[in-house]
């Protein structure tokens, strides 16, 4: 489907602290030249907004069942966030090194530095590296996040509230996503 797309340039309106914070997450990853990490920061906005107008959908506000999958969703959105967020400070302390220089450097020139320049420029690639590495970790995290939120609205979707065992169904999708909660808090939440 479509993607929704936050205006870096214009803070959202009328919107509650998770895409207040998306928001900030992209401007961070704009900023540090990562447009190709940014784009989740829309990715999961398009599934937050998916995600509750689904619930909305099916449930009446006062209803406890989405007033609990309101609260999960946001959990599950708050952790991604802490992971974007991550991934802006640790790409931010890269971002001045430009990769492509250093291996030429150390392909074409090698035999004129010094021992010393050489295992500096070889630092500097191991910490890019190093860096997207961590990168790649936090971005997994971030996309199983997302699969969490398209789970859920495929599960609250098929919810039939005409019938009675509806809140069975829901309150499955909603022990799942309790579980990935869970899960996210217990792997590397804790740095």
């Amino acid at each position: 489907g479509a993607i929704a797309e936050l205006d870096p340039a214009r803070p959202p309106t009328a919107s509650d602290e998770v895409i207040q914070a998306l928001w900030q997450m992209k401007r961070r990853l704009l900023a540090a030249d990562r447009a190709d990490l940014a784009v989740q920061t829309d990715r999961l906005y398009t599934r937050y907004l998916l995600v509750d107008e689904v619930l909305r959908d099916k449930f009446d506000e006062g209803e406890l069942t989405f007033e609990r999958a309101r609260a999960l969703v946001g959990e599950v959105s708050r952790a991604a966030i802490d992971d974007l967020d991550t991934m802006a400070s640790v790409v931010r302390g890269v971002a001045g090194v430009d990769a492509a220089f250093v291996q030429r450097r150390l392909q074409q020139d090698r035999e004129r530095m010094t021992a010393d320049e050489v295992q500096a420029l070889t630092r500097r690639l191991e910490l890019i590296e190093t860096t997207e590495d961590r990168v790649r970790e936090l971005s997994a995290r971030t996309e199983a996040a997302i699969t969490a939120l398209d789970d859920t609205a495929v599960a609250v979707s098929a919810v039939r509230t005409d019938r009675p065992r509806a809140s069975v169904a829901a309150d499955q999708a909603l022990a799942d996503l309790r579980r990935f909660v869970d899960r996210a808090h217990q792997y590397g939440h804790k740095d």
